[in-house]
């Protein structure tokens, strides 16, 4: 407390700002002097810097330096030094308001007028005098803002922290005048290792206090939080790890204290007491975040391959116009080359180069840049045009690449009103148009049947129905269309039949086209694009529809238990290569793989950032998101990960090899029953298990290193493990929001509103059983809700989604009673002379990514086939809009969806090469549910924007299809006339969408 006796606050300021700071320490010699670092900015600066020893002792004091030498550098270069202070000096005293002196003391004291820049002060001892060891004993750094044009911003001293009475003690003051004064305090101590200093304190805790005593602050352990790296990056102050420790305070004119001592008190070492003004540290204007607007990039892999992921931000302010930039991200493929903010097509300009590693806070004025002005850049900004982008020396065009786009986000959530009641009747009796709406959204596609069926049920009941119906397998649809269709044997002498991916195909279009569990399968659809095992071949084709089948009977089920069957599941373990994941090998130096604990909380679970209750951001006290985790977290979490493997052997097993086998003992692909292993969980092997305490995420919504983690104890085995780490995930407040928004976004439309995803959120929390994660629960949530149902919010800006390109074919098939001869949904057979070689299957049901950059279990990433963040640059992201589906809809797949779905009509399937033998295997449709309005223009376009556009079709789209078809020649047979409103309808706008 010395230190805070010893500080008078000054009277001469006009304005608040840090005036002096002292530093109480032990002086040893050589590297334990107390060196103490100081920074000018803004001009010359005149300080008074004091080292003080004998003139402690009117305090009591004891062992203090008794002749301590003063000596400031800047650089190497020495700039003033003082053995035994002069009397001159001593009028600067009272002007500052420190102590006085005894007269002829051995006190050192340094007057110096200074440039701007960096400096250091460092106090040693005579070594013939002091009260221990020579040159040795406590002393104090003072440095005081004697005034000039410059500014005192940061004091930094480096001393040897003690125990008990010994720890060290800073004093700050803050001058008078108007206003507070932001200030960044840290103590650090295992950072200093990377400088190459030995014996550091392993554990600083900080306590900052006022000049009464009261606690201000305290941390510890908490030197990577995000504001404080944030800070530290603004204030040009190297990076400190998770266990050094930090505060920022807002403190009145005043004096105040640092303490800073082991955690334990037990502790010692070499530490660094450091105080920053950091008040205007950003670079930016003062006026700077009074009405900002943040902009949010979710950066993921953009080239194939990449599972890098992060997240960049733009806090961008209206009124001064100016920006804060920040990116933070994990997992790059290779060594970074460089960050950018990019405007323009192709490679684009560099608007503004970030630095490499992760950015906190870099201040952008918007300067022109190449053809751009800078409102050209300002504007470019609102509109979505810029995109952030991360290079690596592996993808030097960008591994990491997303436009910015406008996100709402709050440091405080208010509950948002309940909302209008729905029209009366509209679940129990719904219209028409309302019956056809829904049907887009709850199934595969509305047919004129399916329409009637649910209008005399109503919405409530139907979902009670499908709700109540048993699942379709998917494995046992594969396993039909083997049986029945039997492909060819891989090579001569081997007869067992194998599965291929067309079988695979041709029993999923099956389900979709004709299943009556319609809502199970629609909804397992979604997930697949939530929970996602895309294309790899090391992956058989019955594991992966295995896998699928967890999605369909886990639809209506417990997203806990959902969580258990996809993270046991062989094909997650070998898309996501946990499987034979094992414990850290120090000989060898190999440690788990983190593949599957980073995605199961970015993708499946919490995703990057905390999220509010309406899945809106969550903001820290400075306007960023709060990240959900760090990668100290992934690490824990790939060790609780560590033990399984295929269930092909005993449970004791010890034999590495055997655990890290990557095939199954049994053949991959034959038609076995489902004890092939591929289609058992994988069997826990203790052998393998990482037994170490686990610091996992925290339930906690505060920045990572600011939570409490959650601890897995030391000693459990891998499923007490597995147990704690995916309650702690699904119990997680980010979950609820985080999946009903995907279901939402993929059932009903891109943008709902936060009331929405709250409402199904609280569902999702509370089934009003008290039951959390039940997804029966949460669809009707989603299907019965205002935002879904009402027919007010049809006009609302945003609403609805573009169709995704495999729901659009699947409905066009619906609606078209789509069927084959054979029976099998395939379009082909093997043997087909079309396909090379004339051997595989060939067509868009057999293959259909070809055409729509779509296809179950077939996405090159963990990231899905699209981005549900992604915005199409100009009026949608201008208007803070997403359109996920847009992702794949290039210039290729504009032409391949709409010229596919118009071959399908118009085909000749007498003109196809047949098989050999059998019935054929083309798909024809049926037009007989049209053929009755066939002659009457109006009906039969109320009836086609009843079944493919819902009833939504705009007036404009609506005027231009009836006209067009008036205009047909009397001779045009009902058959081409259907045809002919078909083809308008599903290539048109309106057929794409869905509201």
């Amino acid at each position: 407390m010395l230190a805070l006796c010893l500080l008078v606050s000054i009277g001469f300021a006009q304005s608040a700002r840090l005036a002096n700071i002292s530093t109480r320490g032990q002086v040893g010699a050589g590297a334990d002097n107390i060196f103490g670092g100081f920074v000018i900015s803004g001009g010359p600066k005149t300080v008074l810097v004091r080292a003080i020893g004998p003139g402690l002792a009117a305090f009591g004091v004891p062992g203090t330096l008794a002749d301590p030498k003063l000596e400031i550098f800047s650089g190497q270069a020495k700039v003033a030094e003082n053995d035994n202070w002069n009397a001159t000096d001593g009028a600067s005293f009272s002007q500052v308001g420190a102590f006085p002196l005894p007269v002829d003391s051995k006190d050192a004291v340094v007057v110096a007028t200074l440039q701007p820049g960096a400096y250091t002060a460092q106090i040693s001892g005579n070594p013939s005098t002091g009260s221990g060891p020579p040159g040795t004993g406590v002393a104090i750094l003072e440095v005081y803002d004697l005034g000039g044009a410059g500014q005192l911003v940061n004091i930094a001293t480096r001393l040897a922290v003690g125990t008990g009475a010994n720890a060290a003690v800073a004093g700050f003051v803050v001058a008078p005048g108007a206003g507070t004064r932001k200030l960044l305090v840290r103590g650090v101590g295992p950072a200093l290792a990377a400088f190459g200093l030995g014996g550091t304190l392993p554990d600083p805790k900080l306590t900052v206090l006022d000049a009464a005593g009261g606690e201000v602050a305290v941390a510890n352990a908490n030197g990577g939080a995000s504001a404080l790296t944030t800070a530290a990056g603004q204030a040009g102050a190297f990076a400190t790890t998770a266990t050094d420790t930090a505060v920022i305070v807002n403190v009145a004119p005043g004096s105040y204290t640092a303490q800073l001592a082991g955690l334990s008190g037990a502790t010692s070492g070499v530490a660094l007491i450091e105080v920053y003004d950091v008040t205007n540290a950003s670079g930016l204007p003062p006026a700077f975040g009074q009405s900002p607007r943040l902009f949010f990039a979710n950066l993921r892999g953009s080239a194939t391959g990449s599972t890098a992921a992060g997240y960049a931000t733009v806090l961008f302010d209206p009124n001064t116009n100016t920006a804060m930039v920040s990116a933070s991200f994990s997992n790059l493929s290779s060594a970074q080359t460089g960050a950018h903010l990019v405007l323009g097509s192709g490679a684009g300009t560099f608007v503004l180069n970030l630095p490499r590693g992760q950015v906190n806070g870099i201040p952008w004025n918007f300067p022109a840049s190449g053809p751009y002005s800078s409102s050209a850049i300002v504007t470019a900004l609102l509109n979505g045009e810029i995109i952030a982008q991360i290079d690596t020396a592996a993808f030097p065009a960008g591994e990491l690449r997303s436009n910015l786009i406008a996100v709402r986000g709050s440091t405080v959530f208010t509950a948002p009103a309940a909302p209008p009641a729905l029209p009366a009747g509209l679940l129990t009796s719904p219209s028409e148009v309302d019956a056809a709406r829904f049907l887009i959204q709850a199934t595969f596609g509305p047919t004129p049947a399916t329409i009637g069926a649910l209008r005399a049920r109503g919405i409530s009941g139907w979902i009670d129905d499908q709700l109540a119906l048993p699942a379709t397998s998917a494995v046992a649809g594969l396993n039909d269309d083997v049986t029945a269709f039997p492909n060819p044997p891989r090579s001569a002498g081997i007869d067992y039949f194998y599965y291929t991916h067309w079988n695979w195909h041709a029993a999923w279009w099956k389900t979709v086209l004709t299943a009556p569990d319609q809502l199970r399968q629609r909804v397992a659809f979604a997930l697949s694009e939530l929970l996602v095992v895309g294309n790899l071949s090391d992956i058989p084709v019955k594991a992966k529809v295995r896998y699928y089948d967890h999605l369909v009977s886990g639809a209506f089920g417990s997203f806990r238990q959902l969580l258990d069957n996809v993270t046991l599941s062989p094909a997650m373990g070998t898309w996501l290569s946990h499987r034979s994941n094992q414990k850290a090998n120090p000989v060898t130096g190999t440690a788990p793989d983190e593949n599957y604990a980073r995605e199961v909380m970015q993708l499946f679970t919490i995703g990057l950032v905390q999220l509010q209750p309406d899945g809106t951001l969550m903001l820290d006290a400075t306007g960023q998101p709060i990240p959900t985790y760090n990668q100290a977290m992934v690490s824990e979490l790939a060790k609780v990960l560590t033990g399984w493997q295929f269930a092909d052997f005993p449970e004791n097993l010890t034999n590495v090899a055997n655990f890290t086998a990557q095939y199954s003992r049994q053949p991959d692909q034959t038609l076995l029953s489902d004890d092939f292993t591929w289609l058992q969980p994988m069997r826990y092997y203790d052998a393998f298990h990482d037994k170490t305490a686990k610091s996992i995420v925290s339930l906690q919504q505060k920045a990572p290193l600011d939570a409490q983690a959650t601890v897995i104890p030391a000693g459990q085995t891998g499923p007490q493990d597995l147990k704690i780490a995916l309650d702690t995930l699904f119990n997680h407040p980010n979950t609820g929001p985080f999946v009903s928004r995907h279901l939402i976004k993929t059932l009903v439309t891109s943008n709902p509103s936060p009331a929405y995803i709250y409402r199904v959120a609280q569902v999702f929390a509370n089934d009003g059983t008290g039951t959390r994660g039940n997804l029966g629960a949460v669809v009707r949530a989603i299907l019965t809700d205002y935002e879904a149902r009402s027919p007010a919010v049809l006009t609302h800006i945003g609403y609805g989604k573009i169709k995704e390109p495999l729901l659009r074919f699947s409905a066009f098939f619906r609606a078209l009673n789509a069927r084959a001869l054979n029976g099998r949904y395939l379009d082909s057979y093997f043997g087909d002379p079309r396909a090379p070689g004339g051997y595989l299957p060939l067509g868009f049901m057999s293959f259909p990514i070809n055409q729509t950059g779509q296809q179950p279990l077939y996405s090159r990433s963990v990231f899905n086939f699209f981005s549900p963040t992604y915005s199409p640059p100009g009026a949608v992201a201008a208007a803070g809009l997403v359109a996920p589906e847009l992702e794949i809809t290039d210039g290729s797949y504009s032409i391949s969806i709409p010229n596919t779905l118009v071959d399908f009509l118009y085909r000749d399937v007498t003109t196809l090469p047949a098989p050999p033998s059998g019935p054929s295997p083309f798909i024809v449709l049926d037009y007989s549910a049209f053929l009755p309005n066939a002659a009457n223009p109006v009906a039969l376009t109320d009836q086609l924007n009843l079944i493919f556009c819902g009833g939504q079709m705009a007036p404009g789209m609506r005027a231009q299809i009836l006209s067009a078809l008036q205009a047909l020649a009397p001779g045009t047979s009902d058959r081409e006339r259907v045809q002919i409103g078909i083809h308008l309808t599903v290539v048109s706008p309106s057929g794409a969408t869905q509201k």
